[in-house]
């Protein structure tokens, strides 16, 4: 009679022979250059419609100076982040606090910016720090269309996976932009997948893309999901930056993302010696919250009470292509809205029509003033030719 504790040591030996055979495989056999893209090309069109809300925090293994100094910046948050996409509508809401810098936060620094396109409109909004005993007007910008490069400082999650909702590039020994986007990087010359798998740095087996700018690490268990992103550094460094992937979430059948995502900095060694491989800077992303169903709603933020409105989106475009700017500020009460609105775009189409106006008359002024020199320089021609014939005549 076979007893239970049998049964389930041949399962567990089953299932470690199957790990195994799954480990042999994707170390015989890994996926060609062709595969893998195809691979995030998939994923990419079904995480068309995503939510995500991180928090990113920021350690130091030096002193807080060089590290500004080594990435030109004069200050680090803690980023507290929403973000959401669905088809080509976009959101994300940022708030900075817990300030780390070298030097005193600008009295016009902003704690919070919120950046949001509905399909129809961009709009975006900034809260600014207020100093003690002093007013501060916070500013929204409006206008008609899809402004991407608005949107291309918040997208970390997704371009650090590779699937890049924006322009989002990553930034590099505090010098130059590097590309995120890993369909259009293995679209690049000289992209391969190496013949064997190899280990990142948490001792997973994965397949690796050897690309231009960077490695990546695979792991063919989670359907090809992102361990580590390893992006070289200039004159022959093997890494500058590199970004690890941990409790990784299948979010939709087949496609999983790191809800832990954690960023290394390493220093240029003519720079600061001794920091090229360990790193001085860690940045860490811990996601809370990850769905894939977002409501039509969230995209259209609401411009809140008080905030000054440099608004775009009313009147038609100028021949230049550039657009009028109708300025007005959110009252306090919601329903006198469409009348402040309404009378500032009004004010605004006074003003252009009278400046197109003034426009005008110039013009004419210009042409009449262009008509009479002309007339006159023909008159002194006129004479001048006169006057020459006469004096050329023999006179009997």
């Amino acid at each position: 009679m076979i007893s239970i504790k049998h049964v389930l040591a041949h399962m567990l030996a089953l299932s470690l022979l199957m790990t195994s055979i799954d480990a042999t495989i994707a170390e015989d056999a890994p996926p060609d250059l062709k595969s893998v893209r195809d691979s995030f090309a998939d994923r990419k069109t079904k995480l068309d419609e995503l939510s995500v809300t991180w928090r990113l925090n920021h350690s130091y293994n030096m002193d807080v100076n060089s590290v500004c100094e080594l990435e030109k910046a004069d200050w680090f948050y803690q980023v507290d982040t929403i973000a959401a996409f669905k088809g080509p509508k976009r959101f994300y809401d940022q708030r900075y606090s817990n300030n780390t810098s070298r030097r005193p936060v600008s009295e016009e620094a902003v704690d919070r910016m919120v950046a949001a396109f509905d399909g129809s409109t961009t709009r975006i909004f900034e809260h600014k720090l207020t100093p003690k005993g002093k007013k501060r007007n916070h500013e929204a910008r409006v206008w008609p269309g899809d402004e991407i490069k608005q949107f291309s400082a918040a997208d970390h999650f997704m371009s650090y996976h590779g699937l890049n909702k924006t322009s989002f590039s990553i930034w590099i020994d505090g010098s130059r932009f590097l590309p995120c986007d890993l369909l259009e990087e293995m679209n690049l010359p000289g992209c391969r997948v190496e013949p064997t798998a190899q280990a990142a740095v948490d001792g997973t087996s994965c397949v690796v893309l050897d690309l231009p700018h960077e490695r990546v690490w695979l792991d063919p268990r989670l359907g090809l999901a992102i361990r580590q992103r390893d992006w070289k550094g200039e004159a022959g460094r093997p890494i500058a930056t590199r970004v690890r992937f941990e409790d990784h979430s299948e979010v939709l059948p087949g496609i999983w993302l790191g809800r832990r995502i954690i960023q290394d900095y390493f220093a240029d060694p003519s720079l600061k010696p001794g920091w090229t491989t360990r790193p001085y800077h860690t940045e860490v992303m811990t996601v809370a919250k990850l769905e894939t169903s977002v409501p039509d709603e969230t995209f259209r933020f609401e411009i809140p009470p008080t905030t000054y409105v440099n608004d775009m989106s009313r009147l038609p475009a100028l021949p230049d292509g550039s657009r009028p700017v109708v300025a007005y500020a959110i009252p306090a009460s919601p329903t006198n809205l469409d009348e402040v609105v309404r009378e500032a775009t009004n004010e605004r189409s006074m003003a252009a029509e009278s400046h197109e106006s003034n426009n005008i008359v110039k013009y004419l002024f210009y042409i009449n003033i262009s008509v009479v020199l002309l007339y006159a320089l023909y008159l002194i021609a006129a004479r001048y030719r006169t006057g020459k014939t006469f004096k050329g005549r023999s006179v009997s």
